[in-house]
């Protein structure tokens, strides 16, 4: 297992110029590390955002921070070669779509076919042998597999819940004085902040040498359901 903080700890941005594409942008994760790329990269690398539909607004807003938008549908595997080619470091941040497994790997055969220069991959906790036969491991067990097989340089990321998605019931918190979770609520779990994830996942690809062949657990402090909702209820001045 990895922290947040002794993740970020070991990357330095490379000081040499890349192309650095991160598939599937427009999603929380993929904006965060998008627009982390932006901030982190300061010259060192040019930053394209990979996105189905280049005139949304989603899309727009990535470029008003300072990506370069390409065409790029997982989903339709010849939008993909052109927009991987020549990159030094490729995120694909695999889609929450029921076809999710079959559009991950469309995508890491494509940046195999490009001979990237390195791949990212992001993975969920339960991509693990025992879990096989459950939706997520069914689903992300086959993209890992895939990544390893690829032949290229290649980082995984392994993701547990989103503290996000708990801050988001803030307004809930306050109206009823409760909040709703697919846990028991004295569950101890180590959810994690997209930004937190997007600033982890921008370091790795500005600096993937040190991260080749590694399969990272990323997570955040130990706390239940029941300690996030006391915090936010301090938050929300209950």
């Amino acid at each position: 297992f990895c922290t947040m903080g002794s993740c970020l700890s070991k990357s330095s941005s490379s000081t040499m110029s890349s192309k650095v594409v991160v598939l599937g942008s427009t999603g929380y994760i993929g904006s965060a590390t998008v627009e982390q790329l932006c901030t982190q990269a300061s010259g060192n690398a040019t930053v394209f955002a990979g996105v189905r539909n280049p005139s949304s607004d989603k899309a727009k807003a990535l470029e008003a921070k300072g990506a370069k938008l390409v065409q790029a549908d997982m989903s339709n595997p010849t939008s993909l070669p052109s927009a991987v080619e020549g990159a030094s470091a490729v995120l694909i941040v695999v889609p929450g779509h029921a076809e999710r497994t079959q559009q991950a790997i469309n995508a890491i055969n494509a940046c195999k076919a490009a001979n990237v220069g390195h791949l990212v991959v992001l993975s969920v906790m339960s991509a693990i042998p025992e879990r096989k036969s459950q939706i997520f491991g069914g689903q992300f067990i086959p993209i890992e597999e895939a990544t390893a097989a690829s032949g290229l340089p290649y980082t995984i990321a392994r993701l547990p819940m989103f503290l996000d998605n708990m801050a988001g019931q803030g307004e809930g918190v306050k109206g009823a004085g409760q909040v709703y979770t697919p846990t028991k609520p004295n569950q101890v779990h180590n959810a994690v902040s997209v930004a937190d994830v997007g600033e982890a996942f921008a370091k790795v690809l500005l600096a993937p040498q040190g991260h080749a062949g590694k399969t990272y657990k990323w997570v955040g402090p130990a706390a239940s359901d029941e300690d996030l909702a006391a915090g936010i209820g301090k938050f929300q001045c209950i």
